[in-house]
């Protein structure tokens, strides 16, 4: 373990949690951020406004338009927003969507909109419900735009509600949803969809939230989003299952290029991606991630890689019933799985990524795709076990299951296994048993092979697999792994959420035992809800009680 040998830490450090006003006094800290930056916002400054954009997105353009002073064109986009009719939108939360990024030109660049402008604004958002939304994002997008307002503008009411109601009711829900968060993780976690919605609203109360005790839970939110996300990030390829993506996989959502819109702007690795729209916030914003957190990302030495992260997410707030995140993590490949207790019983089963092996512009999975509104997702008939580099899977509806893959350069049978070259970043080994009743995956960089036949012959002369439980009712499978790893699965059809059947070197997986997260530069302290950083020759613990963040440093480090 990283965090260890305490006693000898001497100094202790609290790091104030001030935010700067403007942009101005970090261009000298982060310039490299900055100039990523820069060049984000001139793209989607410079980007044609299509009449197929819908308005959500076009707000994001005239924030990129506003930053580099092209006003005219920021005020026309902000006019074609806030003066149509979503009485009929085909978007049931729109207000949700249009409210943040409102609220966040409004707050950032309100002195070029002129008085009539910001006027139509704030009623265009004030007549939006600030209380509603079916899902996780919407209540934060609503709720965090409504309680900016109603801190700056204290004698203006809402359509239903007096501006004293939603002060009261947003602050109450932001300190109880930022503790959840933080303590619990997210429900709708690492979605490539949607964490850009969790993240540009705490940006929106990290950068104008008045209330200094919102301003550090909008800090401390932010750092522990971040902190699940840049461990994943492989040059740009986010290696993560989620519980809602609308594609095959969490690692191509929207960007040909690359996954989660913001990646190259936060984190700086070698593959550039302008993302989509939605970045621009993070690029305006005063809000920086923290060295610590950037360098999982792109400052791997060998010591590290490969490299286990772990992180649990919680179904409900109060934190039962999780779903239990693992991932190995090479230099250019990334393989993942989640185990969710043996059920997804909400609608997010239509939009579900179990698991999968994502490289640069490619990956591979494979899912129970029943469900006719979100033919991506996937259910509970299919269960997988994964130990570092190797994945098992059963199923009890093989005829349901479908294959995706992208980017396969050299693939070859032999012995009944397939074995696929991804791109240029690793080997896979696949064993597709009895069609799709069960499958073995086991993966390698190809930095430890001269080719894809050095790998497959390690697989044929070293593996053992056994199949003779495969056709039972509840379908077992059990591999002895290259490495001599012994790893066993056998489809568990009851609702305990507890583990029962999944075993490694005949122990059971204890899923239980895992904190929020932990990888070899953060942990997750449950005893006293502090998360924890890895810094050179320091560590820093994050505290949502207490909201601070301590620093201590010490000659172990």
């Amino acid at each position: 373990m990283l965090f260890r040998n305490f006693s000898k830490i001497g100094l202790v450090i609290i790091l104030s949690l001030v935010t700067t006003k403007t942009n101005a006094s970090l261009n000298n800290k982060q310039p490299n951020f900055n100039n990523r930056a820069k060049e984000v916002t001139s793209y989607w400054s410079a980007r044609k406004i299509q009449d197929s954009d819908t308005s959500q997105h076009k707000i994001y353009q005239a924030i990129a338009a506003y930053q580099v002073g092209k006003i005219n064109l920021a005020n026309e986009i902000i006019d074609d927003v806030i003066n149509l009719n979503y009485d009929n939108s085909s978007q049931s939360h729109i207000g949700a969507f249009l409210s943040m990024p409102l609220t966040y030109a409004y707050m950032r660049y309100g002195q070029s909109m002129g008085d009539q402008r910001k006027s139509v604004l704030i009623k265009k958002v004030k007549s939006f419900d600030p209380f509603t939304g079916a899902s996780e994002n919407h209540k934060l997008l609503n709720i965090s735009a409504a309680y900016i307002l109603a801190e700056y503008l204290p004698g203006s009411n809402w359509k239903n509600y007096s501006n004293e109601i939603v002060y009261q009711k947003a602050k109450e829900f932001l300190q109880k949803e930022g503790k959840d968060e933080f303590k619990n993780g997210l429900w709708e976690f690492d979605s490539s969809n949607y964490i850009a919605f969790h993240i540009n609203s705490w940006l929106l109360l990290h950068d104008f939230a008045k209330d200094t005790k919102i301003k550090k839970l909008a800090k401390i939110s932010l750092d522990s989003i971040f902190s699940g996300i840049a461990p994943e990030i492989i040059d740009g390829t986010w290696a993560a299952s989620t519980s809602r993506t609308y594609t095959p996989t969490n690692a191509n959502y929207r960007d040909i290029d690359g996954n989660i819109s913001f990646s190259w702007l936060a984190f700086g690795h070698n593959r550039k991606t302008m993302g989509e729209a939605r970045t621009m916030i993070l690029a305006v914003s005063n809000y920086r991630i923290p060295i610590e957190i950037v360098a999982s990302a792109v400052k791997r030495d060998k010591s590290s890689v490969p490299y286990v992260h772990r992180e649990k997410h919680s179904r409900v707030k109060s934190g039962a019933y999780p779903f239990y995140k693992y991932s190995w993590i090479d230099r250019k490949y990334g393989i993942y799985s989640t185990y969710d207790g043996n059920e997804v019983t909400d609608f997010t089963s239509g939009q579900y990524h179990k698991w999968g092996i994502a490289w640069n512009n490619g990956f591979f999975t494979l899912k129970d795709v029943n469900n006719a509104n979100y033919p991506t997702g996937d259910t509970a008939y299919n269960q997988v076990f994964q130990y570092k580099n190797v994945l098992l899977g059963v199923t009890i509806k093989p005829r349901e299951i479908k294959r995706y893959e992208k980017n396969i350069v050299e693939r070859f049978f032999e012995n009944e296994w397939e074995f696929m070259q991804g791109g240029d970043g690793v080997y896979i080994a696949f064993h597709n048993i009895k069609n799709y009743r069960g499958w073995v995956i086991e993966t390698a960089s190809q930095d430890q092979f001269p080719s894809l036949q050095e790998f497959a012959n390690r697989i044929l002369n070293k593996s053992k697999l056994n199949t003779s439980k495969i056709d039972n009712i509840a379908p077992n499978l059990s591999y002895i792994s290259t490495n001599g790893d012994s790893i066993e699965i056998t489809y568990q059809n009851d609702k305990t959420y507890i583990n029962k059947t999944q075993r490694v070197n005949g122990n059971l997986m204890n899923y239980q035992s895992w904190s929020l997260i932990e990888n070899p530069w953060m942990k997750f302290d449950e005893e006293n809800s502090e998360l924890i950083l890895k810094g050179e020759g320091y560590i820093k613990k994050y505290n949502i009680d207490k909201l601070t963040v301590t620093k201590v440093t010490g000659k172990d480090y």
